[in-house]
């Protein structure tokens, strides 16, 4: 009983602090954030086919209305 008393104060900021990690790594993975050996090309800016909002054209889901972004293999080639 007393280990209960004692985490029903504790327990509110660990579970902040685990959501706030949480929302972290999600935007990450909306934004596809690329890492530091990206070419510029992966850097480039792109619009939404759903809401056309300028996005990256790394990313995999549109940050304005949450549309997932497909990429194609031939978008994905360099050119020649």
């Amino acid at each position: 009983m007393i280990i209960a008393w004692v985490e029903c104060f504790f327990m509110p900021s660990r579970v902040r602090q685990y959501n706030a990690a949480q929302a972290i790594y999600i935007s990450n993975q909306i934004l596809g954030t690329a890492g530091p050996y990206a070419s510029p090309a992966a850097l480039a800016v792109t619009h939404c086919p759903a809401c056309n909002s300028p996005i990256e054209s790394a990313a995999v889901y549109c940050p304005h209305c949450g549309a997932a972004i497909t990429h194609t293999s031939l978008a994905t080639q360099p050119a020649l």
